[in-house]
């Protein structure tokens, strides 16, 4: 007989502290059960990480739920809790014959749960359901927290492996929790008989802080203490169960709650290798015995009665020597949590990084060339760590952004977009019976009339991705010159389209007013109404919905009050304009699940894709570096628009910010950060300094980037100590354009105006004193040479967003660029207003701002208004100088006449041959 079978004879079980899925396979696990007398298997997070970390048996399986979307914390659980059923079969022959006094399988809670009661409660009934078996065991932490949830799980029917437990005094408690929740079922009429705990001692560990203490004033103590803690542990309970409130439990049925030694490996190569094993067999007991130690009880153990004492002898030696046990325990408790929640993230950690690499080609990646930053990115990720950043994230906790309570409940309120993927995959059908619906009827084009977060992500996609074989053109109106909203009135007239109406707040001013003009002017058949046309994109109860039931609109599509404009690119606001170009909505979802599931909350920094990004643009900012260059193969240049005010409005505030730069002829230099895109097999762009690296297999997995930077972006929002979710600047040139709308006659300029310089169609105004007047090229070489490091110079360019005034713009930035070694962006007005406003007027002061206007040849009216939108368009340029007069900051203003390409492109020219 092994003596792994004989201690039975004394009362005590043997169970194996160790799980992996070739012992079941192989049939090891079953002959440890029928030919040495195995009862019982335990695990821990440490044991799956050996497991799943270094066996080639999960690979199969995991690669299958990888590909499925699940998370690192999704795919261990499943792998482990198929162990554990597996495991539950085969010890279902000892869990019968034994009448449920053995034949455990122990699965553990969440660690990180070790002191939140209700989160313990709702875990272990969540493992208990999924586990669906009788002989599991759930292991729960006997912190103080966890004697709540210990005495409730007990008492709702559940198994209970108590572990971490170092003192008597908390064993004590445990054991009171244990009767308190017996009697409760007692009273409720339920039943005691099939209800099972175990009471895990730990023993090892305790001598492995104690034994040093002895050295030199008791070393004839060493390597006793952990067993006279046990031996006094034992005592206490035979003396408890001859109470008559346990016998009552005892004549009703109710097993014992046994007494686990756990932590029974020697540690210390001088003593006995079964020194924890042969020293502790005695009634109602349990060993859980790691591997090499089991191997070498069954070798040369020793399996005899103990237990009979107290262990007095020994621990009331303690005090004279200055130890005190009490202390040392709870130290033990604490740092035990820690070693199981440190052991969980280095298993979710294990995980994820086999699952990357099992996504090979499915996953975006990204490369860090840190230089001199590396340094402080390993710090940052360290306090990302440290703050459980990516936890509270997907817990939603808004004091990660601020310590007020109100600022706190603000940002809560807004990270919505966390469960945007798995929201839309609730609403795939109604997507698609939209775009059937779309696709059936015949319209040409879709215009999406948006603005900010209701325009940009459409845009990428349209930019992006190919157009669909038999689906509508996806057209975006997000500007108010009169020649863009003139265009769409003259598609119009072309063709069949519909209409995408997508404001969240359903209040847009520039959205209300693209509205008015395309319904005043649209076509209909005899069966019609205009409504028919338009589809509506709005958060519940906006006046844009309840126009939207007046009008009759084709559809009307909720948004999530939850989520922000610009974190919305995979809600509704960027999903149903997807599915009007004829985009499987399904495809991109699976394809953003996988980055999902790449920044869970259990994945430290290094594992974790958005923190990793975080960190490195945390690291670069600290440095000084808050221009973030970004630099882009061809396929992945329109993303730039959409990072741009994802990060800026999101960081610009409170006098902090990143600025974000589509590179062109951007340099390295101090003050910067570089990110190059790529996508597919386009080659890498190559830049000099710290550089962040990012490829995506294909051009619909920018979905997955969409994401990364979502969640990268919020955390950044942490290390600068700001609200990522609200802008509280942006309303400021809102209510100037508003007061200048509600003028008569002409609009005015600022009275600080004053003409630097006018040529031609030229006339470039400035609005402070320190500006020299001149000739108009040596005056803009001036005023790109005040700008200094960190600043930057902002280009605004309230025309008309045509192909061609774009590349205009382009190479007139270039040109300013060249002449100075500081950052350039650009945006068209007043779509910027709604991305990167909030940063000029909240983000770091320094910032020059040029504003580009033209004349526009023919206005468009607007219904029901004494205005057109040229002067809805002035007003809103006007409205943001005076903002950004307001806030501070250095601003030009630059007219350009009747022809603004023909302008820009002669102006350039001559900034060119000036260099």
């Amino acid at each position: 007989m092994k003596p792994t079978e004989a201690v039975r004879e004394y009362g005590q079980s043997i169970w194996y502290d160790f799980i992996e899925r070739r012992m079941i396979w192989s049939g090891r696990l079953h002959h440890m059960v029928a030919q040495e007398g195995l009862r019982g298997v335990t695990s821990n997070p440490s044991i799956f990480e050996k497991a799943m970390g270094g066996s080639e048996d999960y690979g199969p399986a995991m690669a299958a739920l990888a590909r499925a979307g699940a998370t690192p914390a999704e795919t261990f659980e499943a792998l482990a809790v198929e162990d554990i059923q597996w495991a539950c079969d085969v010890f279902r022959e000892v869990y019968d014959s034994s009448k449920g006094l053995d034949g455990y399988v122990s699965l553990e809670v969440s660690p990180h749960l070790a002191y939140d009661a209700l989160g313990t409660i709702e875990d272990a009934h969540r493992l208990w359901s999924t586990v669906s078996r009788d002989n599991l065991m759930v292991k729960v932490p006997g912190t103080e927290p966890g004697l709540e949830a210990i005495e409730q799980l007990l008492a709702d029917g559940l198994n209970i492996n108590v572990t971490l437990l170092f003192s008597v005094e908390r064993y004590q408690q445990v054991f009171r929790a244990h009767e308190r929740a017996l009697h409760r079922r007692l009273a409720a009429g339920l039943p005691v008989d099939h209800v099972a705990s175990v009471a895990s001692f730990f023993v090892s560990r305790i001598d492995g802080v104690v034994d040093p203490l002895l050295v030199e004033k008791a070393p004839r103590l060493q390597g006793k203490v952990a067993i006279a803690n046990a031996e006094r542990a034992h005592a206490f309970y035979r003396h408890a169960i001859e109470t008559p409130e346990h016998k009552t439990l005892v004549q009703a049925g109710a097993k014992p709650q046994r007494l686990l030694w756990a932590s029974t490996s020697t540690k210390n190569p001088s003593y006995p290798d079964t020194l924890y094993v042969d020293r502790l067999i005695g009634p109602d007991t349990v060993n859980t015995v790691p591997a090499a130690t089991y191997e070498a009880f069954n070798d040369h153990g020793s399996p005899k009665p103990g237990l009979e004492g107290d262990g007095g002898r020994v621990l009331d030696e303690l005090p004279g020597l200055g130890v005190d046990l009490s202390q040392i325990c709870a130290d033990l408790e604490t740092k035990g949590v820690l070693q199981f929640a440190d052991a969980f993230d280095r298993l979710i950690g294990a995980v994820a990084q086999r699952r990357s690499a099992l996504l090979d080609g499915r996953l975006c990646t990204l490369n860090l060339e840190l230089g001199a930053l590396q340094s402080a990115y390993e710090g940052t990720c360290a306090r990302l760590d440290e703050a459980s950043v990516a936890r509270r994230l997907w817990e939603r906790d808004g004091h990660l952004f601020s310590s007020d309570d109100g600022t706190a409940q603000g940002a809560a309120a807004y990270m919505g977009w966390l469960d945007a993927v798995d929201d839309m995959e609730a609403r795939i059908e109604e997507l698609d019976e939209l775009q059937d619906d779309i696709l059936e009827s015949g319209v040409e084009s879709v215009v999406l009339m948006g603005m900010g977060g209701s325009s940009l992500a459409p845009d990428v996609f349209r930019r992006m991705l190919p157009q669909v074989d038999q689906a509508p053109e996806l057209v975006v109106l997000d500007g108010t010159h009169p020649a863009s909203v003139q265009r769409v009135l003259d598609l119009m007239a072309e063709g069949e389209l519909a209409f995408i109406v997508a404001s969240k707040s359903g209040g847009t001013a520039e959205v209300v007013a693209f509205h008015d003009v395309v319904a005043a002017n649209v076509q209909v058949e005899e069966d019609e109404v205009p409504g028919d046309r338009f589809i509506a994109i709005t958060d519940p109860g906006t006046a844009l919905e309840e126009r939207a039931v007046d009008e009759d609109f084709w559809a009307v599509i909720h948004g999530d009050p939850e989520i922000g404009g610009r974190f919305s690119a995979l809600s509704p606001f960027g999903l149903v304009p997807a599915v009007a170009m004829g985009l499987d909505a399904a495809d991109l979802l699976e394809r953003a699940r996988l980055m999902v599931g790449s920044c869970g909350p259990e994945l430290r920094s290094a594992d974790n894709e958005g923190l990793r990004l975080a960190a490195a643009l945390g690291a670069g900012v600290e440095a000084g570096r808050n221009k973030l260059v970004l630099h882009c193969s061809p396929g992945a240049e329109p993303l730039g628009d959409w990072l741009e005010q994802l990060i800026m409005e999101s960081t610009g505030k409170s006098g902090k910010g990143v600025v974000v730069v589509q590179g062109r002829s951007e340099s390295d230099g101090p003050d910067r950060m570089h990110v190059c895109f790529a996508v597919g097999e386009e080659p890498m762009p190559e830049v000099e300094g710290p550089q962040v690296g990012i490829r995506m297999p294909e051009a619909a997995d920018l979905v997955q980037e969409m994401f990364r930077w979502e969640f990268a972006t919020a955390a950044l929002g942490h290390l600068l100590g700001i609200n990522p979710f609200d802008q509280p600047d942006v309303q400021a040139s809102k209510t100037i354009t508003k007061e200048l709308l509600a003028t008569e006659g002409s609009l005015p300029t600022p009275t600080s105006a004053r003409v630097v310089a006018e040529e031609g169609p030229w006339k470039l105004e400035t609005f402070s004193d320190d500006a020299p007047s001149g000739e108009l090229v040596a005056s803009l070489g001036a005023l790109a040479s005040s700008v200094g490091v960190p600043a930057y110079l902002a280009v605004h360019a309230f025309i008309d967003m045509s192909e061609e005034a774009r590349a205009a713009v382009g190479s007139f930035r270039d040109a300013l660029a060249r002449k100075t070694e500081a950052v350039t962006t650009f945006g068209f007005g007043p779509r910027y207003l709604h991305s990167t406003g909030q940063l000029h007027k909240g983000g770091p002061d320094g910032g020059v701002f040029l504003q580009l206007w033209d004349e526009p040849e023919q206005d468009v009216a607007l219904p029901g208004r004494d205005y057109g939108f040229e002067r809805l368009l002035r007003a809103q340029e006007l409205g943001d100088l005076q903002a950004l007069l307001d806030a501070g900051r250095r601003v030009f203003r630059l007219g350009l006449g009747r022809d603004p390409v023909k302008a820009l492109r002669a102006l350039t020219d001559r900034l060119n041959a000036g260099n």
